[in-house]
């Protein structure tokens, strides 16, 4: 008895494969420390109510004591950051656009507005300051500009009052934390604060802490320079 042998089919020939170059990814740039400013008073009383309105025009701001030493710059700004349009460094978003956002192909930018509503001795109107400023953020930067975004601006010294502001506002999507400074009245561990806490947790908000600050003692060790 005899068997046939078959021969397997004949396999198709291998093609190398030769595995595509990755083109290197961009990487996404966030700057997270922009201070815009507010331009003037002008702007400003547009957001205050008539009462602080009044309060701002014949008393003004009073900090804690405790100012930046030494003497800096001029706004502590670099000369080219002073806009065409003779407004403070800061203050006009179509210079920003076209001097940052855009000069440097930003996809996010982090507003820091360091306009000291947060240290006044009047708590009340730090309260009212503060709300006048973040509406001022949304209507005239988080708005016109997508690819910003902002720091709750509160009264800190005022632990109620600054989680009052923060659950007024942290709805907002341009909103991304709470912004502190280094320097405040009390360490920012004491109790007064804790409210604030508590509201940034609530909303599921950072706490931004910036170099600065007046907290009402000497500036140095050695006392006042």
């Amino acid at each position: 008895m005899s068997a046939t042998l078959v021969a397997p089919p004949p396999t198709a020939p291998q093609v190398k494969t030769v595995p595509a170059l990755r083109r290197r990814e961009k990487l996404a740039i966030i700057d997270c420390d922009i201070h815009n400013a507010v331009p003037n008073d002008k702007t400003l009383l547009k957001y205050l109510p008539a009462r602080w309105r009044r309060h701002h025009e014949t008393i003004g701001s009073r900090g804690h004591i405790g100012s930046g030493y030494p003497r800096a710059m001029k706004n502590a700004a670099r000369h080219d950051s002073w806009p065409p349009s003779g407004l403070p460094p800061g203050s006009d978003l179509d210079f920003m656009r076209q001097q940052l956002l855009d000069e440097w192909s930003l996809e996010y930018g982090i507003l820091n507005c360091l306009h000291g509503a947060g240290g006044q001795v009047n708590l009340d109107y730090g309260a009212a300051l503060a709300q006048a400023i973040n509406d001022w953020q949304i209507a005239e930067w988080l708005e016109p500009e997508p690819r910003l975004r902002a720091s709750i601006i509160v009264p800190y010294e005022g632990g109620e009052l600054a989680a009052a502001e923060i659950d007024r506002v942290a709805s907002h999507p341009g909103y991304v934390q709470i912004l502190l400074v280094a320097r405040t009245r009390e360490p920012l561990g004491h109790r007064k604060y804790w409210k604030m806490y508590e509201a940034a947790v609530r909303h599921g908000l950072p706490i931004g802490i910036h170099f600065g600050g007046a907290g009402g003692g000497p500036i140095t060790g050695a006392g006042w320079p």
